[in-house]
């Protein structure tokens, strides 16, 4: 990773040159000190939350294949993007003014959902005798 900072900085838009002062202000940044604390509100523990929510997410998704099959992991997973979707329309802290999900994303979601629900009902066995 360390060789490719000077071809991701250009990609970024940051002079190579100017790459150390950019990792030092990120870094005091999330350490939420310095005078770069205007709009670094919320740090270190919002990322840090971040990750520990990631990586309990993850564990539960291995869990679940785990002890079930992966359809069931990846129905559930399929099933987490519109609930997070929704979770960042409300009005939490540090993210500032709740928005408005658009209707088609709302109908999306509602067939997604639907698909998902139907999938998981139990099938009829066939219980007609086969007439030969």
């Amino acid at each position: 990773m360390c060789l490719l900072l000077p071809f991701l900085s250009k990609l970024w838009g940051i002079p190579f040159h100017l790459l150390p002062t950019y990792i030092r202000d990120g870094a005091a940044c999330f350490l939420n000190m310095g005078s770069l604390s205007a709009g670094c509100e919320g740090a270190p523990l919002l990322p840090l939350l971040f990750v520990l929510v990631n990586m309990g997410f993850n564990i539960s998704l291995l869990h679940l294949l785990k002890i079930s099959s992966a359809v069931a992991s990846c129905l559930a997973s399929t099933f987490s993007v519109p609930l997070s979707i929704y979770a960042f329309t409300l009005p939490l802290p540090y993210i500032g003014v709740a928005s408005t999900l658009p209707p088609g994303f709302v109908a999306g979601a509602a067939v997604l959902i639907a698909g998902l629900l139907m999938h998981g009902l139990p099938q009829p066995e066939n219980c007609g005798e086969s007439q030969e």
